[in-house]
């Protein structure tokens, strides 16, 4: 049989066992809601920091295709205007670029272009002038007319301004 003082260590060591099970619960349940709540915040913390560093990339990405250019290839700068008039179906009837005017960080090459195409070619062309990515294309007047050759057709006599780095 088991002696009184046996008997006495079991209920002891029950009771501290008891109360250690219900202190765990009491402490451990609410560490346990903190700890998933801070998971869910961590999750959206890991999707903004992803979010961002791939904004990043394609920032360096595009910070390095996006070189304005210089002065020295500015012959580029108006290549591309070129071919984004021929993208946009425009007859370019003469070009004429003008005085190279020097700033002290930039420089700029009025260009006088004559040119013939529909009206909406016409739209879509002096829109796309903001997309060129290399250069910036200022237009500094424009008249338009129709033309005399193909009344479906205007022609538009337009001044431009194209920037470059010194």
């Amino acid at each position: 049989m088991i002696d009184l003082r046996q008997k006495k260590s079991i209920i002891v060591f029950s009771g501290i066992a008891i109360i250690a099970f219900i202190l765990c619960f009491i402490l451990y349940i609410p560490l346990v809601n903190q700890l998933r709540g801070r998971s869910s915040e961590t999750r959206a913390l890991e999707t903004e920091l992803l979010k961002a560093r791939n904004i990043v990339n394609f920032m360096k990405t595009a910070r390095s295709q996006l070189q304005l250019v210089t002065e020295d290839n500015l012959s580029v700068a108006t290549d591309t205007l070129m071919k984004q008039g021929g993208l946009y179906h425009i007859d370019f009837i003469s070009t004429n670029p003008g005085e190279l005017i020097r700033e002290k960080v930039y420089v700029m090459l009025p260009i006088d272009i004559v040119l013939e195409s529909g009206y909406s070619e016409l739209g879509d062309f002096l829109g796309s002038l903001d997309n060129l990515g290399n250069s910036v294309v200022k237009v500094n007047e424009f008249d338009v007319a129709p033309s005399m050759s193909d009344p479906s057709k205007l022609k538009t006599r337009l001044t431009l301004s194209i920037y470059a780095l010194r």
